[in-house]
């Protein structure tokens, strides 16, 4: 009786452990498929590489169709290693210019979630992708992100990234891991705010302001935070203001 009650149990476990696995396969399967992806890819050698959008049926499709279709005949151009892509905004409307030899291409990529551009690494130059988070573009390297306002220019065979301000073309010679890998490992800061890095100008200095904390170890007993903001030249990745209270100023050369 006891033996004939485990074997029922058995049963009706496997019955659920089938019934919970095929729920699962179909709802992966029935699912609309996720478009994940990079608009423009620019390899190492400056070869400029459209994606090539797919989806189910046009109702599963995540992306404007307007979109999908300029992508599409993007592909179809013959590819271009000397190009200067261009991401600008106007208003509400974030689009991509590419200028080429071989043909001048606009996207409007106002609703496209992913990378809209990402850059191979090559000697020179880590891997850097570009994208649009809250109305503002975001330059990613490493995990590392800076956010700016300013439209931005990239060179496809040269891999240079420039920005321009209030005063004019200038020229991304830092790019964001760089600028704040320094101020970590030589404890000037400890660890850097959530979106705490801006790209801006100021004084005519294009700089990435660095919004973060330096944690005070007290006799290894307690943490202290101290809410730091660093001016780091895009250009030099020299710094160029430190803002921190007064106190901490006066003992930071107890904690260096």
């Amino acid at each position: 009786m006891f033996m004939n009650t485990n074997k029922e149990n058995s049963g009706l476990l496997g019955l659920r452990s089938l019934f919970l696995v095929t729920i699962v396969a179909c709802f992966l399967l029935l699912s609309p498929s996720r478009v994940s992806a990079k608009l423009l890819l620019i390899k190492s050698d400056g070869e400029l590489v459209w994606s090539v959008l797919s989806s189910g049926t046009d109702v599963d499709l995540e992306i404007p169709k307007a979109l999908y279709i300029e992508v599409k005949e993007a592909a179809k151009s013959k590819p271009a290693k000397d190009a200067i892509i261009l991401l600008q905004k106007d208003g509400e409307r974030i689009s991509m210019v590419v200028n080429a030899d071989e043909y001048e291409k606009e996207i409007d990529v106002t609703n496209w979630e992913d990378s809209i551009v990402e850059m191979e690494e090559r000697p020179e130059l880590q891997q850097v992708s570009i994208n649009v988070v809250d109305g503002r573009f975001a330059i990613k390297q490493k995990g590392v992100v800076a956010f700016t306002d300013y439209p931005i220019s990239i060179d496809s065979k040269t891999a240079k990234l420039s920005v321009t301000t209030e005063s004019g073309d200038r020229l991304v010679s830092i790019l964001p891991y760089n600028a704040v890998e320094s101020l970590v490992r030589t404890r000037i800061i400890t660890r850097i705010a959530e979106g705490g890095i801006d790209l801006i100008e100021e004084e005519r200095e294009l700089t990435y302001k660095v919004n973060g904390e330096k944690l005070l170890n007290l006799f290894n007993i307690y943490e202290h935070p101290v809410q730091m903001s660093i001016a780091v030249s895009a250009s030099t990745g020299e710094i160029v203001n430190i803002e921190a209270p007064v106190w901490y100023k006066a003992v930071s050369f107890l904690f260096t």
